[in-house]
């Protein structure tokens, strides 16, 4: 009895203590403020590269009706030019689906006074670039051509000849067809393909 007597007296005041250090314990520390401090592991960014100068267009409206909008850039002697049609595959007839696309696609093929074979010897001995694109699902039908500035008025010639004079050849509307139908023929044959066209099938 006198044994447990002497333990209680020991581990009282040693259980006190611990309380006592438990409750009051250190004083809680601030954070430290993150004010000033730098973000490591990110890529520097030179402001400079941020100022972005946009050139202002010159706009203006001819008398038939076409907005013409010019932007200039003089560091490299060369232009392009687009015309843009506000009408594309969206716009086909029900009965008529992809004439759009297949106009685009023929506008280089041939005009009244070039055919096809010579409108590519044109465009090639000018060091030129001159599509047309549509789509089934394109809200517009786009001409664009690019070259040297010393060959600007042949080039624009061209581009003009193709866009007012187009005269969609029949040998070349049938090569057309050929390679297309040649291409919906490889389709079927891809699995990637069948199975986009199933999804779709699914969802819509």
């Amino acid at each position: 009895m006198k044994k447990l007597s002497k333990l209680t007296n020991i581990l009282l005041p040693m259980a006190l203590t611990v309380t006592g250090f438990a409750q009051g314990g250190p004083a809680q520390q601030e954070r430290p403020s993150s004010k000033g401090a730098v973000i490591k592991g990110k890529a520097p960014v030179n402001k400079d590269v941020l100022k972005v100068t946009l050139p202002k267009p010159f706009e203006t409206k001819l008398s038939n009706g076409l907005q013409v909008i010019v932007l200039e850039s003089h560091k490299l002697p060369t232009f392009s030019a687009q015309m843009v049609v506000l009408k594309g595959g969206l716009s086909d007839d029900d009965k008529m689906i992809g004439v759009a696309e297949y106009a685009s696609s023929l506008l280089r093929e041939g005009t009244a006074t070039r055919n096809s074979q010579q409108v590519a010897e044109a465009v090639d001995s000018l060091g030129a670039s001159l599509s047309a694109s549509s789509g089934l699902t394109s809200t517009s039908t786009t001409v664009n051509a690019s070259g040297l500035v010393e060959n600007y008025d042949k080039i624009m010639a061209l581009f003009a000849d193709v866009i007012l004079h187009p005269s969609f050849p029949a040998d070349e509307l049938a090569k057309l067809k050929e390679r297309n139908i040649g291409g919906l023929g490889f389709q079927r044959s891809d699995p990637g393909f069948l199975g986009g066209e199933k999804m779709a099938k699914v969802l819509y």
